[in-house]
């Protein structure tokens, strides 16, 4: 299930006008399905290393971005990627 999720949110991004940023940020900060679903994949690195880069890869792409929202999403994973 987690997988299925994270793939989605990877795809989604992929796909969104710069019009549409600030609303992806604003969805995906409450999006608590979602929040969940990676920080399974962190988690259980072992049982999701082809997701690990991509997953890491959206974050710096996060981070990197002018909007508040992405950038906090990323910052919220980031215990979890040093631990």
């Amino acid at each position: 299930m987690a997988e299925a999720i994270v793939r989605e949110w990877i795809a989604d991004y992929k796909c969104i006008r710069s019009a549409e940023i600030h609303s992806f940020g604003c969805t995906i900060s409450q999006n608590n399905e979602l929040i969940q679903a990676v920080f399974t994949v962190l988690e259980e690195k072992r049982y999701h290393e082809e997701f690990l880069e991509p997953v890491c890869h959206q974050f710096f792409s996060f981070y990197r971005s002018r909007e508040e929202n992405l950038q906090n999403f990323a910052r919220q994973y980031i215990p979890c990627l040093i631990g």
